[in-house]
């Protein structure tokens, strides 16, 4: 994906969050602990692979103000590629423990930015045999000169491990157990093509089979992420 398409639709959020819309309402409804927030570390997705399964990545960093937006601590940034497979993939992943992380959504980002909606649908994938994962799935296009440019991607968020698709339910259970999320992370993971080439069905189906190619890894990931983080909260804890 050019980073220009990616880089104007999450700019474009900062409008949101100065329209008082994302985490800061969700925090005005569902409150907070009042702990001490700790970052997470900045090296904590490091150990992603570049190379696995016929997949071979490459680390496009992101301009800063993009991350600022982003509310990040750490981020993945990489288009895959494998032979004979049509246009590279991108996948973003976006940690932190901030509860901003997860407050940016496509169908606000992408359709401040000039985008058009052209297909919204949920899906499950099964990165494991016997697991079952939710995910959102958006279509958007867009006019460009004589021709236009279709965007495609796949979107999960996750918190302290959990899959979800809906913010409000995690937010709304951790609420309901009355402590703030070791980490919060939002996973895209996107093609870009021309509009007269883009099949969303067939689109649907290479962002799924990726996503099931890389979140084994994405899991073991966030597994040692939350492991270091119930260890650094017991030291912190400790030390008060």
């Amino acid at each position: 994906i050019k980073q220009s398409s990616l880089h104007t639709a999450l700019i474009a959020c900062v409008m949101v969050f100065f329209l008082g819309l994302g985490h800061r309402a969700l925090d005005a409804r569902y409150g907070h602990t009042g702990e001490l927030r700790v970052p997470v570390d900045p090296n904590s997705l490091a150990c992603l692979p570049l190379v696995f399964g016929g997949w071979t990545g490459q680390d496009v960093p992101l301009d800063e103000r993009i991350v600022e937006v982003a509310e990040v601590d750490d981020y993945v940034n990489r288009h895959y590629s494998r032979s004979k497979s049509g246009p590279p993939i991108v996948l973003y992943i976006g940690c932190g423990s901030d509860r901003g992380v997860i407050g940016h959504f496509p169908d606000r980002c992408y359709i401040m930015s000039g985008w058009i909606p052209r297909a919204t649908r949920k899906g499950e994938i099964s990165p494991n045999p016997g697991i079952s994962l939710p995910y959102n799935f958006y279509e958007y296009t867009k006019e460009k000169g004589m021709s236009g440019q279709a965007i495609s991607l796949l979107q999960l968020f996750v918190v302290d491990g959990k899959y979800y698709t809906d913010v409000s339910k995690a937010n709304r259970q951790l609420w309901g157990s009355m402590r703030s999320a070791s980490y919060y992370a939002q996973v895209q993971i996107a093609i870009q093509s021309d509009v007269t080439t883009s099949q969303s069905d067939t689109d649907e189906t290479r962002l799924a089979e990726f996503a099931e190619d890389i979140l084994p890894h994405v899991n073991r990931m966030f597994k040692e992420l939350l492991q270091r983080r119930n260890g650094e909260e017991q030291v912190d804890r400790g030390e008060r």
